[in-house]
């Protein structure tokens, strides 16, 4: 019973901080957000740029907003805009 209370509220604290996440992810700007998911399906800089008609200094820029914007760090990005962009 021990565990199943413990993974409950794991799982709770997950669902949690995907919600969160969420919400903040939503308040990115459509370009931001297309941004986002380019670079968690993977997309390089230039090839985003390219793709979107915009310079790759735009796409730089771009990124790091979107970063700050729901207070994520270099390490866990990728994760959490994977997450995101679900």
């Amino acid at each position: 019973v021990r565990n199943l209370v413990h993974w409950h509220c794991s799982l709770c604290r997950e669902l949690d901080m995907r919600r969160k996440a969420r919400e903040r992810f939503n308040t990115l700007t459509p370009k931001e957000q297309e941004i986002c998911r380019r670079i968690a399906a993977g997309a390089l800089n230039k090839q985003t740029a390219i793709d979107l008609n915009i310079s790759e200094q735009t796409v730089k820029n771009a990124s790091r907003k979107p970063f700050e914007k729901t207070r994520s760090t270099l390490s866990n990005r990728n994760r959490r805009i994977s997450e995101n962009a679900r």
